[in-house]
Formats: structure tokens, C-alpha cells, sequence
């Protein structure tokens, strides 16, 4: 249990040209790609159902016979005995003679991920300001799985897999104005508004037949697809898109000395969602020269994607509670074994937002803000809790010709099931001084943030509740420290998470903080050298209360990892 091996680069361009003085060609864009692999669990002769038992007994093909010959207990003895008799016979097979130590799948997938951004900037002749831009972007993930078997096709499997990707594409054009006009205000009224078309499309592309087939030992009783992950098949790959368009309007101005408002209006039309409005209004009304308050109210709109509402996958799954392996795939809410546990068509997400501050500013420069918020989501799009495949159920689907009701012991899907709401504080507080010879930030920072489930339509279980209030700690303190003196910087920042609940690990876990340092060194020619350490004083959380025989020491959603001391050296150079 630990980190996955990854390999990677990542390449960054941004450039401009000045066409005249009040027009401005500009471009950006990236190229990522990344490799990433890690072990999943060991599969044991003794153990593994469907490759190397079935029943309690070892798994043999070959025919009836076969199994009458040697489809004894799965018991030590016996596994090294039916494996010698196997290596003598042609007509029978089991995994106890090609892989009589059993095996461990090495699961993983390349990464690409690129973007570009091509646009125009500038002003009228009015003085109206403009942005014209169109980008284009693409992330894609290929699959594999290695050191692993089909085990449908018995002696003649492959041990490695192509099992298909997940591709996102993107394309926008953008279009935005500001300007601003004097209609008698304590400010000129600044107006800004654009137009923005938008595309995304999701493709799940097809694994390789055999990452998802079904080979002649099916017949014997042996699992299909690929063991750990299974492939994309036909039915389940495909490409999805949705396009919409949107345009705003947003206005601001001091209506006063000590006041200024500003208001916001947004439109969107969505293929698969119809129209919906959003608006935002805010205030920051200024009480004496160093102390004001502001806040603002709006609302707000998120769609599903449609790798939400199309998503289809097959994986092997230890559960936390009993540490028996399974079966568990996550579907599209409308495929017929979700709609039958429940599953219904996505809808939007609808949130209204508040937060109320207070901003003051000391002699000596240093500044103090406290802000209260609150944001209450309907509709909230989440997985849904693991939900078993009865075999009741499975026969209803089956008669009623849903071939896939085979593949899955247990699934969840996106959902729409409860609405929440969040509600906190944050306070930070900013200092600079000379000091030490030289010039010192200081940088405090405090949040505390709670949320609640309410109105759950399928009632969600009390763990997985339990994970959407406390996965994440209420409490979070940062405190930062940096120090430039000539040509040295130095940093020292601590982060102190509070207590949170592990879902996977069933209880909750104390909080814990790390000590992060790193010192700097900048040369004339515009070379630059750091050397540091993340959590210096080599922190963990505390370790998990109940550990499956995944070999997991620490709790797996532990806020700040459990990894332990980094030590980095970095060195940079500016053209």
C-alpha cells in the first residue's frame, strides 16, 4: 500500500505580440504526459474466486471430468498436488499449474493532457475594452493492466491488457467588454459584459477483445476480462458531447464616498438542460478609513458532465468492513441495473451563496479580515453508496435481457440524492515589516467549515453520511513566515489539520500538523538555488484503527498524506 510509481513531463508556453498600441495578439497553452502505475492486491491460490477456486474448491477446466478429477478443497496440500497431476495432463487446466504462486496485476495508464489558448486584446476608440479568445483542450487517459489474466482463456491468455481510455475534449469562444461611463455616481459605473459558446465531449474508447471478453473456460466457471480492472466493451464505450451558450452583464460602482455595489446577471442555455439564470449582488461599504464591511448573495448552476452521466467501469474492490474482494462497477445512473436500484437521469445542481466579512487595516501596515459564508447546494451530484447486486435482482435483469446484470456484485452511480449545506469562517491576518535586516511577511490563517446532508430522497447509510460531513476536517490553521535579505529567501510555514473521519477506515481520526521550511539563494546571472524540506519534522497521522488485508497502515484519507519528511533540492533559471 503506497504511492503509485509516476514518470512525467510538463511543458508551459506563453506568448504576445503588439500589433499596435491598443491591440494585442496573445497565446498560451501546455503539454502534460504522465505515466502511472501501482500494484493491486495479491491474488492467492488459495483465495482468488474465479481464477483459482470456485466454491472453496480448485478451479479446474477441461470438462466435467475434470472437475470431478480435480476440483478438490483449495488447501495448501492439495493445491501443490492437483498442480502436479496438472502439468501431466493435456486435457485439463487450472491456474495452479501456469501460476501456482499466484499473482499481482500491475494497473496504470499514460496520461496526456494539452491545451491552447489563441486570442486578441485591446481597446476602441470609445475606450471600450475587448477579449476575443478561442481554446481548444484534451485530456486522455490509456489503460492498462499488466501481470494479470483473462481467465476465461485459461492456458491461453495474455498477461497484459490494453483496457481502453477516457478522453475529454473541450472548445470555447470567448468574448468579453468592459468599459466604464459616468452617470453621476461617486465613480464612474464600470460595465462589463461577454458571450461565451462552449463544447465538451467524452469518449470511452474500446479495450482490446480480450481485456473484456468472455473465452471458452468461461464455461468451467472462470471470471472474464481482464482480473483487477476490466476492459471497455462495445456497449459501454461510445463518444458524448453537449455545447451551451452563455452571456453576463455585471455592474459596479461607488454609489457613494463610503459605498460601493455591484450586481451580476448570467445566462445559459445548455443542450440537455434548458436555460438557467444566475445572479450575484455584493457591497463594500467602507465604516471609517481603516475599517469596512462586505459581503455579497448569488446563485449558481453546475450540469452534470457527461463522463458524469455516461461513466462505465469494472474493477475489483477489497471491502473495508469484512476484507472480502469484489466485484464493484460504477454505471451511468440510466444503464438498467442503477435504474433498478434506484437510479434516475442526472439533473443540474442549483446553490445559493452567502458571506458577510469585515476587512481592517492597522497602523504598520498589517491587515485583518474575518468572513462568515454559507453555501446551500440542491441536487448535490455525488456517487451514490455501494449498492449490492442481489441474486434475486440479478435474475429479474437477467430474464428481462440485461446481459450486464452478470458483471457486477455490487454498483453505484451519480446520483442527485441530497442536498447540503456548508457553512464557516475564515479569518487571516497579514503583517509586513522590516526586520532582521531585511523585509518579513507574516501570514496567519484559520478555517473552520461544517457541513450538514439534508434531504437525502434514497437515505444515504451513516458512514457514507458521515463521510460527506466529516471526510474532510472542519478545522484548518496555516501560519507563514518569509524573510528576504539580499540575495537569500527563507520560509517556514506550518499547517495544522483537525480531527476528520476516514470512510474506508470506519473511525475518526485525531488531527495533525507539518513543518514545512526551505531557504533560496538567487545568483546575479539569474540562476537560483532552494533547498527544503515538507514536513521537516516527519509527521503522520496516527495509524488506522482497522487495517484489511490490504497492508494499509495509515488512514487512507488522511488530510496531509502519510508519506512522511520530503527533501528537495531546486534549481531554476530566468532568461
Amino acid at each position: 500500500w503506497g504511492d503509485p510509481s509516476i514518470d512525467g513531463i510538463k511543458t508551459f508556453a506563453n506568448m504576445g505580440y503588439d500589433l499596435n498600441d491598443s491591440a494585442r495578439l496573445y497565446g498560451f497553452g501546455n503539454y502534460a504526459s504522465r505515466d502511472v502505475a501501482t500494484f493491486f492486491f495479491y491474488r492467492s491460490p488459495q483465495g482468488r474466486s474465479g481464477v483459482y477456486v470456485s466454491g472453496g474448491n480448485i478451479l479446474v477446466g477441461g470438462g466435467a471430468s475434470c472437475k470431478e478429477s480435480y476440483g478438490v478443497p483449495a488447501t495448501p496440500a492439495n493445491i501443490v498436488a492437483v498442480t502436479a497431476l496438472l502439468q501431466d495432463d493435456d486435457d485439463c487446466f487450472g491456474f495452479v499449474e501456469t501460476l501456482p504462486s499466484g499473482f499481482t496485476p500491475t494497473f496504470g495508464g499514460t496520461m496526456t493532457d494539452l491545451s491552447a489558448v489563441m486570442g486578441l486584446a485591446g481597446s476602441f476608440a470609445n475606450g471600450i475594452q475587448y477579449d476575443l479568445s478561442v481554446s481548444r483542450g484534451k485530456n486522455e487517459i490509456e489503460f492498462f493492466i499488466h501481470q494479470t489474466v483473462n481467465a476465461s482463456y485459461g492456458p491461453n491468455t495474455p498477461r497484459s491488457f490494453d483496457i481502453g481510455a477516457y478522453v475529454q475534449r473541450e472548445t470555447n469562444l470567448n468574448a468579453d467588454f468592459v468599459m466604464e461611463r459616468d452617470v453621476g455616481l461617486a465613480s464612474p459605473l464600470n460595465v462589463a459584459a461577454g458571450f461565451e459558446w462552449r463544447d465538451e465531449e467524452f469518449e470511452i474508447v474500446t479495450g482490446e477483445r480480450m481485456s473484456w471478453d468472455t473465452g471458452p473456460y468461461g464455461a468451467d466457471g472462470f471470471s472474464a476480462r481482464s482480473n483487477g480492472f476490466g476492459g471497455f466493451n462495445p456497449a459501454s464505450s461510445g463518444i458524448w458531447s453537449r455545447a451551451n451558450v452563455a452571456a453576463y452583464v455585471d455592474l459596479e460602482a461607488n454609489v457613494s464616498d463610503s459605498l460601493r455595489l455591484g450586481g451580476a446577471v448570467r445566462f445559459e442555455d445548455f443542450d440537455d438542460f434548458g436555460t438557467v439564470e444566475n445572479f450575484k449582488l455584493t457591497g463594500h461599504l467602507r465604516l471609517t478609513p481603516a475599517v469596512a464591511l462586505r459581503g455579497a448573495v448569488g446563485t449558481g448552476f453546475r450540469a452534470p458532465t457527461p463522463g458524469q452521466q455516461n461513466a462505465n467501469n469494472l474493477a475489483t474492490v477489497v471491502d473495508s468492513a469484512t476484507g472480502v474482494f469484489r466485484e464493484q462497477g460504477t454505471v451511468a445512473s440510466t444503464n438498467p441495473v442503477a435504474v433498478a436500484l434506484g437510479g434516475r437521469a442526472l439533473d443540474a445542481e442549483t446553490a445559493t451563496n452567502y458571506t458577510l466579512g469585515l476587512a481592517m487595516e492597522f497602523a504598520g501596515g498589517a491587515q485583518l479580515t474575518i468572513d462568515v459564508f454559507r453555501i446551500e447546494v440542491q441536487d448535490r451530484i455525488a456517487l451514490s453508496d455501494n449498492l449490492d447486486v442481489s441474486d434475486e435482482l440479478r435474475a429479474q435483469l437477467l430474464a428481462a435481457g440485461v446481459s450486464a446484470a452478470t458483471d457486477f456484485n455490487r454498483v453505484r452511480y451519480f446520483t442527485n440524492d441530497y442536498d447540503t449545506a456548508t457553512q464557516g469562517v475564515d479569518v487571516v491576518f497579514t503583517h509586513g515589516a522590516e526586520m532582521f535586516g531585511g523585509d518579513t511577511d507574516v501570514t496567519f490563517g484559520f478555517n473552520h467549515t461544517q457541513t450538514e446532508v439534508e434531504n437525502s430522497a434514497q437515505g444515504l447509510s451513516a458512514s457514507r453520511t458521515l463521510a460527506i460531513e466529516r471526510g474532510i476536517p472542519e478545522s484548518r490553521l496555516s501560519a507563514a513566515v518569509n524573510h528576504e535579505r539580499g540575495s537569500w529567501r527563507y520560509l517556514a510555514r506550518y499547517n495544522f489539520y483537525g480531527s476528520w473521519y476516514d470512510s474506508d477506515d470506519g473511525h475518526e481520526h485525531d488531527g495533525y500538523g507539518m513543518l514545512d521550511v526551505a531557504a533560496r539563494y538567487g545568483f546575479d546571472n539569474g540562476t537560483s538555488v532552494a533547498v527544503g524540506s515538507d514536513n521537516v519534522l516527519d509527521a503522520y497521522p496516527d495509524k488506522a484503527v482497522r487495517s484489511p488485508s490490504s497492508g494499509r497502515l495509515y488512514p487512507r484519507y488522511s488530510p496531509a498524506g502519510y508519506n512522511g519528511r520530503l527533501l528537495y533540492v531546486r534549481a531554476s533559471h530566468r532568461f
